[in-house]
């Protein structure tokens, strides 16, 4: 199953940094990017403690982005339904998504602000 991304925009609130870097590979908006290369970021992939943000827009194979990073509110994908208000989020499937199982040391990437009671729903998430 393709990727679908949030129809909102990504950026919710401004209160972090935005950082721009060069993509490996094709990425999509509103998917959790880990860093990758020398100024590079790539899809995260599940669990992945590398985290470092969240694209705010498509790009193409060595493309520039924008990465929304920590301190913002952004809008992901959940992988899974059943994430509540002020759960913690990692991570979670191959595609950037998100979600609350297996949650680990070092995994956390932000608090969700709203619930997501179905598969691939769209949910605000505060990022730390």
């Amino acid at each position: 199953m393709a990727y679908v991304k949030p129809t909102s925009p990504i950026l919710y609130s401004e209160g972090g940094p935005i950082y721009h870097l060069q993509a490996n590979g094709a990425i999509t908006a509103g998917q959790c990017l880990t860093a990758y290369g020398t100024m590079e970021c790539d899809q995260a992939a599940d669990a992945d403690d590398a985290f470092i943000g969240v694209a705010q827009y498509d790009v193409a194979d060595n493309g520039f982005l924008s990465v929304i990073g920590p301190g913002n509110i952004v809008r992901l994908i959940a992988q899974t339904s059943g994430i509540a208000v002020g759960d913690d989020i990692m991570i979670s499937g191959t595609e950037g998504k998100v979600g609350t199982v297996n949650l680990a040391a070092g995994t956390k990437i932000g608090v969700a602000l709203e619930a997501a009671t179905a598969d691939d729903a769209t949910l605000r998430v505060l990022l730390v």
